[in-house]
Protein backbone atom coordinates (compact mmCIF):
# COMPACT_ATOMS: atom_id res chain seq x y z
CA UNK A 1 0.00 0.00 0.00
CA UNK A 2 2.88 1.91 0.74
CA UNK A 3 5.04 1.35 -2.11
CA UNK A 4 2.27 2.42 -4.35
CA UNK A 5 0.71 5.22 -2.66
CA UNK A 6 -2.45 3.68 -2.45
CA UNK A 7 -3.58 5.52 0.28
CA UNK A 8 -2.97 8.82 -0.88
CA UNK A 9 -4.57 7.96 -4.61
CA UNK A 10 -7.35 7.21 -2.57
CA UNK A 11 -7.42 10.09 -0.93
CA UNK A 12 -7.12 12.69 -4.17
CA UNK A 13 -9.78 10.64 -6.27
CA UNK A 14 -11.79 11.19 -3.43
CA UNK A 15 -11.32 14.86 -2.80
CA UNK A 16 -11.81 15.52 -6.45
CA UNK A 17 -15.09 13.38 -5.92
CA UNK A 18 -16.00 15.55 -3.12
CA UNK A 19 -15.34 18.78 -4.92
CA UNK A 20 -16.57 17.88 -8.38
CA UNK A 21 -19.54 16.11 -7.79
CA UNK A 22 -21.47 16.98 -4.52
CA UNK A 23 -24.36 18.23 -6.40
CA UNK A 24 -24.82 15.07 -8.21
CA UNK A 25 -27.44 12.55 -5.92
CA UNK A 26 -25.81 9.49 -7.22
CA UNK A 27 -22.48 11.16 -5.95
CA UNK A 28 -24.41 10.72 -2.58
CA UNK A 29 -24.81 7.56 -2.56
CA UNK A 30 -21.73 6.41 -2.94
CA UNK A 31 -19.28 8.93 -0.71
CA UNK A 32 -20.51 7.85 2.90
CA UNK A 33 -19.08 4.86 1.95
CA UNK A 34 -15.81 6.22 0.70
CA UNK A 35 -15.05 8.66 3.47
CA UNK A 36 -13.59 6.54 5.91
CA UNK A 37 -11.49 5.18 3.68
CA UNK A 38 -10.24 8.18 2.55
CA UNK A 39 -9.31 8.76 6.10
CA UNK A 40 -8.25 5.96 7.48
CA UNK A 41 -10.11 6.19 10.41
CA UNK A 42 -9.96 4.01 12.92
CA UNK A 43 -12.04 2.42 15.59
CA UNK A 44 -11.64 5.91 17.61
CA UNK A 45 -13.32 7.69 15.18
CA UNK A 46 -15.42 5.12 13.90
CA UNK A 47 -17.21 1.75 14.67
CA UNK A 48 -15.21 -0.02 12.07
CA UNK A 49 -10.91 -0.11 11.08
CA UNK A 50 -10.55 1.59 7.72
CA UNK A 51 -6.97 1.67 8.41
CA UNK A 52 -4.92 0.25 5.97
CA UNK A 53 -1.24 0.69 7.13
CA UNK A 54 0.01 -2.77 7.69
CA UNK A 55 -1.13 -6.25 8.31
CA UNK A 56 -4.51 -7.68 9.91
CA UNK A 57 -4.82 -11.27 10.99
CA UNK A 58 -7.63 -13.26 12.89
CA UNK A 59 -8.12 -16.73 14.20
CA UNK A 60 -11.72 -16.42 12.70
CA UNK A 61 -11.74 -18.32 9.68
CA UNK A 62 -14.95 -16.88 8.03
CA UNK A 63 -13.84 -13.27 8.84
CA UNK A 64 -10.69 -13.96 6.91
CA UNK A 65 -12.41 -15.88 4.32
CA UNK A 66 -14.50 -13.00 3.69
CA UNK A 67 -12.10 -10.64 3.29
CA UNK A 68 -10.66 -12.73 0.58
CA UNK A 69 -13.18 -13.40 -1.28
CA UNK A 70 -14.60 -9.88 -1.33
CA UNK A 71 -11.43 -8.17 -2.47
CA UNK A 72 -11.02 -9.35 -6.15
CA UNK A 73 -8.26 -6.63 -6.57
CA UNK A 74 -6.08 -8.65 -4.32
CA UNK A 75 -6.33 -6.56 -0.82
CA UNK A 76 -9.75 -4.24 0.96
CA UNK A 77 -8.44 -0.52 0.11
CA UNK A 78 -7.32 -1.74 -3.95
CA UNK A 79 -10.93 -2.79 -4.19
CA UNK A 80 -12.16 0.27 -2.83
CA UNK A 81 -10.65 1.94 -4.74
CA UNK A 82 -11.92 0.07 -7.28
CA UNK A 83 -15.44 0.89 -6.55
CA UNK A 84 -14.71 4.81 -6.30
CA UNK A 85 -13.23 4.74 -9.98
CA UNK A 86 -16.44 2.80 -10.63
CA UNK A 87 -18.26 5.70 -8.97
CA UNK A 88 -16.24 8.01 -11.64
CA UNK A 89 -17.34 5.84 -14.18
CA UNK A 90 -20.97 6.51 -13.23
CA UNK A 91 -20.99 9.93 -12.56
CA UNK A 92 -19.32 10.19 -16.17
CA UNK A 93 -15.96 11.11 -15.34
CA UNK A 94 -13.77 8.02 -16.29
CA UNK A 95 -11.15 10.23 -17.86
CA UNK A 96 -10.60 12.24 -14.26
CA UNK A 97 -9.73 8.65 -12.57
CA UNK A 98 -7.63 7.68 -15.13
CA UNK A 99 -5.86 10.62 -14.45
CA UNK A 100 -5.55 10.56 -10.92
CA UNK A 101 -5.09 6.78 -10.44
CA UNK A 102 -1.18 6.00 -11.75
CA UNK A 103 -0.98 3.25 -14.43
CA UNK A 104 0.70 0.62 -12.13
CA UNK A 105 -2.27 0.63 -9.90
CA UNK A 106 -4.51 0.32 -12.95
CA UNK A 107 -2.96 -2.64 -14.22
CA UNK A 108 -3.05 -4.26 -10.22
CA UNK A 109 -6.76 -3.64 -10.74
CA UNK A 110 -7.72 -4.66 -14.22
CA UNK A 111 -6.73 -7.98 -13.24
CA UNK A 112 -8.37 -10.94 -11.21
CA UNK A 113 -6.64 -12.33 -8.32
CA UNK A 114 -8.20 -15.72 -6.84
CA UNK A 115 -8.67 -15.64 -2.98
CA UNK A 116 -6.10 -17.03 -1.02
CA UNK A 117 -5.62 -17.92 2.88
CA UNK A 118 -2.42 -18.02 4.99
CA UNK A 119 -2.14 -19.67 8.11
CA UNK A 120 0.55 -18.49 10.19
CA UNK A 121 1.93 -21.66 12.07
CA UNK A 122 2.20 -19.39 15.22
CA UNK A 123 2.18 -16.16 16.02
CA UNK A 124 3.54 -14.32 19.07
CA UNK A 125 1.89 -11.37 21.43
CA UNK A 126 5.16 -9.23 20.77
CA UNK A 127 4.41 -9.53 16.83
CA UNK A 128 0.44 -8.18 17.44
CA UNK A 129 -1.17 -5.00 18.95
CA UNK A 130 -4.96 -4.96 18.82
CA UNK A 131 -6.88 -3.27 15.61
CA UNK A 132 -8.93 -1.10 17.86
CA UNK A 133 -6.40 0.51 20.60
CA UNK A 134 -7.51 -2.03 23.38
CA UNK A 135 -5.40 -3.80 26.14
CA UNK A 136 -3.71 -6.28 23.89
CA UNK A 137 -2.80 -8.56 26.89
CA UNK A 138 -6.41 -7.86 28.59
CA UNK A 139 -8.03 -8.81 24.45
CA UNK A 140 -5.45 -11.59 24.37
CA UNK A 141 -6.75 -13.17 27.46
CA UNK A 142 -10.82 -12.42 26.26
CA UNK A 143 -9.67 -14.27 23.02
CA UNK A 144 -7.96 -17.20 24.44
CA UNK A 145 -10.79 -17.64 27.03
CA UNK A 146 -13.51 -17.63 23.68
CA UNK A 147 -11.51 -20.04 22.12
CA UNK A 148 -11.49 -22.39 25.21
CA UNK A 149 -15.38 -22.63 24.97
CA UNK A 150 -14.96 -23.20 20.71
CA UNK A 151 -15.90 -19.36 20.20
CA UNK A 152 -13.88 -17.44 17.93
CA UNK A 153 -14.77 -14.20 17.94
CA UNK A 154 -14.45 -11.50 14.50
CA UNK A 155 -11.43 -9.76 15.95
CA UNK A 156 -8.68 -8.57 14.07
CA UNK A 157 -5.35 -7.80 14.94
CA UNK A 158 -2.45 -5.99 13.25
CA UNK A 159 0.36 -8.00 12.27
CA UNK A 160 3.71 -5.20 13.27
CA UNK A 161 6.06 -7.47 12.16
CA UNK A 162 6.56 -11.56 10.92
CA UNK A 163 9.87 -13.66 11.49
CA UNK A 164 11.41 -14.61 8.13
CA UNK A 165 11.22 -18.09 8.89
CA UNK A 166 7.65 -18.54 10.13
CA UNK A 167 5.91 -21.15 8.60
CA UNK A 168 2.45 -20.96 6.89
CA UNK A 169 0.01 -22.96 5.13
CA UNK A 170 -1.57 -21.25 1.96
CA UNK A 171 -5.32 -22.41 0.68
CA UNK A 172 -6.29 -21.42 -2.65
CA UNK A 173 -9.90 -20.30 -2.17
CA UNK A 174 -11.94 -20.55 -5.20
CA UNK A 175 -11.17 -19.29 -8.55
CA UNK A 176 -12.25 -15.77 -10.37
CA UNK A 177 -13.79 -16.14 -13.66
CA UNK A 178 -13.96 -12.66 -15.66
CA UNK A 179 -16.63 -12.64 -17.88
CA UNK A 180 -17.35 -9.81 -20.73
CA UNK A 181 -14.08 -7.67 -20.04
CA UNK A 182 -12.33 -6.35 -17.50
CA UNK A 183 -14.37 -3.84 -15.93
CA UNK A 184 -13.44 -0.53 -15.27
CA UNK A 185 -9.60 -0.63 -16.29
Amino acid sequence: MEELGIISVFKELFEFAETNFSGYSKWQKYRERFREYAAQATPKATKYNFSHRGTYITCYRGLAVKYAVESPCGSELLQQLNYLAIAFNFLGHRESAVKIVPTKIREIMSKQYDPVLLELNEVYVDQVETETGANKEKQIDDLSEALSHGVFPPWSFKLRWCHPKTRFKEELLGTRRVENGKGMW
